[in-house]
């Protein structure tokens, strides 16, 4: 009887083996299936504040303190943006000479640097993927190519600007 036990359990595992085997084997046979994955992504383009404020210069010089944009634009791999000035406020009362968009200039610097007056801006330069840099983001300076002796004496002189981007 120990014998006969002992040819069953055996017998048993050869089949358990031989199925465990075969079930392997059986799915390395099947058919390969493709599954494919997709997104639909929308195109971005604009201009995110990541600092709101920047210090404003008087003369030829700009100061150290830049507002801070970032650019978002996933609408053409190597594509350009036209970054733009869409308006400028300033109140004509903070300087004792009458004003025009012309005495005001902005430099924008990425991985390059572009400068003109508020008239320039407002027509817009370009910037290519490279100039914008990895991160894109750039940083705005502003000045008023008048001496401090044409502004009123105040602690809170201030101009404010809309900047906007066309992606293309």
């Amino acid at each position: 009887m120990r014998t006969l036990t002992t040819v069953i359990i055996t017998g048993l595992f050869t089949v358990a083996s031989q199925t465990s085997f075969a079930n392997h084997h059986f799915s390395v046979m099947d058919n390969d299936a493709e599954i494919e994955f997709k997104a639909s992504i929308e195109a971005q383009c604009g201009l995110e504040v990541l600092k709101d404020k920047g210090g404003l210069a008087f003369g030829d010089q700009y100061l150290e303190q830049a507002a801070q944009i970032q650019v978002i634009d996933n609408t053409v791999k190597n594509g350009r943006i036209l970054l733009k000035l869409e308006d400028l406020e300033y109140e004509q009362d903070d300087y004792l000479k009458s004003l025009e968009y012309g005495f005001f200039h902005f430099k924008v610097t990425g991985n390059s640097e572009k400068e003109g007056s508020a008239l320039a801006w407002m027509v817009g330069k370009t910037f290519t993927r490279q100039e914008l840099g990895d991160e894109r983001q750039l940083e705005l300076r502003a000045r008023v190519s008048l001496s401090e002796e044409d502004a009123v004496a105040r602690d809170d002189l201030t101009i404010k600007t809309e900047w906007v981007s066309i992606c293309g």
